[in-house]
């Protein structure tokens, strides 16, 4: 079984698999290759299916905003909004929670201006107020959440973490369990003839 095997479908993979002489491999994958080397996909399941079978624990919920700045507002909001939530049912007897703005931001482009880490953080702090110490980047060359696993015991969780932010280019595509509610903002444009939008 190989899970997240769109990430796997290298030559490099292949030959790795082929050397263990399988009688058959099973690919575990949201995102099957369709085109390069196409995946035999034997069966799909909708995000319908998995709500009804409870998998998915959590409401989604998706809004598009063409305006990226407008877009990082509206995601500051419904996470002070969470935050209140989660304020009042801590009162209640709750567990510590304190919710996170996850940002995809662009990579930089020689010649061309990007909303890559650099212009979302200063967007953050000087036209939100988002203090820096909130802010953490984590893309390849970035590594800010291993430094806050560093320098607080519990990492992210820790409550002595002020960290609300969260900017990364792909680094967190699959592979880090965020312990926090949080909000997914992706500051990269999707384009086709008559679309062209960000999501949070």
């Amino acid at each position: 079984i190989v899970d997240e095997a769109h990430n796997s479908r290298t030559e490099l993979a292949f030959d790795m698999l082929a050397r263990f002489r399988p009688s058959g491999v099973m690919e575990l994958t949201a995102t099957p290759d369709l085109e390069r080397t196409p995946s035999n996909v034997l069966h799909s399941v909708s995000a319908a299916e998995l709500k009804a079978e409870e998998m998915i624990k959590l409401p989604v919920v998706l809004q598009t905003e063409p305006n990226w700045q407008q877009c990082l507002a509206d995601a500051i909001g419904r996470r002070d909004a969470l935050q209140q939530l989660a304020d009042e049912e801590r009162r209640a007897g709750a567990a510590y929670l304190r919710p996170l703005v996850l940002i995809q931001s662009e990579p930089r482009r020689s010649g061309i201006e990007t909303l890559d880490f650099e212009r979302v953080r200063q967007e953050l702090i000087a036209n939100h107020a988002i203090p820096a110490n909130q802010i953490v980047v984590a893309t390849g060359d970035e590594k800010g959440l291993e430094q806050i696993d560093a320098d607080y015991p519990l990492g992210i969780a820790d409550p002595a973490c002020p960290v609300k932010f969260v900017i990364t280019q792909k680094a967190l595509a699959e592979g880090w369990d965020c312990p926090f509610a949080y909000i997914l903002v992706s500051m990269a444009s999707l384009s086709s003839a008559s679309l062209r939008w960000r999501s949070t």
